[in-house]
Order: C-alpha cells, then structure tokens, then sequence
C-alpha cells in the first residue's frame, strides 16, 4: 500500500510539473508569435540605393527568376502555419 501511495504523489507531482511546463511553453509561444507579427522596420534608402548599384556579380537569388519564385514561394509558405 505504501508503494501505491508514493506512486500515486510521484504522478501528481508529475502532472502539476507537466501542467507548469505546458504553461511555460504557451507563454513563450505567444511572446514569439508577437515578435514574428511585429511591424518590420525596412533599412534605409542609402542601403537599399548601395545595394542596387552594387560592384560585382549580382547574387543568383537576383538574376535566377526561378529559384526567386521558389524562395518567395517557401517563405510565404513556411511565414503562413496551417495552410
């Protein structure tokens, strides 16, 4: 009986660990989904202006239309859960 009772606190103490860390989990869950949902900030016309008129080859990313519509395709994918 004794066994019993040691096992049946061991689960309660159990579930009220797992109950702490569930709330745990959902309160940084919601602290990242407001990260993710804040307003981005774009960089300034300066760095957009070095940007374009940049020396060297321009990235593969720039020129491949493919690759770029795939790239842009999977983070609106990945940027929109439970599609």
């Amino acid at each position: 009986m004794d066994n019993l009772t040691d096992a049946l606190i061991q689960a309660r103490q159990t579930a009220q660990a797992l109950d702490r860390a569930r709330a745990s989990i959902t309160r940084i869950l919601t602290t990242l989904e407001g990260g993710v949902k804040a307003p981005f900030n774009p960089a300034s016309l300066a760095a957009e202006h070095r940007a374009e008129h940049r020396m060297g080859v321009p990235s593969r990313h720039d020129t491949d239309t493919e690759l770029r519509a795939f790239v842009l395709s999977r983070i609106d994918y990945l940027s929109h859960p439970g599609r």
